[in-house]
């Protein structure tokens, strides 16, 4: 199985509608989040995510709005 891996930096706000966007989503695996871990203050979340299904899950991280209060690395 091919994995794509996400770091995604976000204001506190948005980490638990991320998250739960995430772990709402059947392809995502290895999710990590670590709390006040940005500056300026945000958190940074990491996961994994089936390679099929990538682009889907950075669609809705993108109309969340994570890309442009914080960032997605992929």
């Amino acid at each position: 199985m091919e994995l794509v891996h996400f770091r995604m930096v976000m204001p506190a706000a948005l980490t638990r509608p991320a998250v739960g966007l995430v772990t709402s989503h059947g392809s995502v695996l290895n999710l990590v989040v670590v709390r006040s871990s940005a500056i300026p203050e945000g958190d940074a979340v990491e996961c994994d995510v089936v390679q099929g299904a990538a682009n889907d899950v950075l669609s809705r991280l993108r109309e969340l709005g994570v890309d442009r209060a914080g960032s997605i690395a992929v």
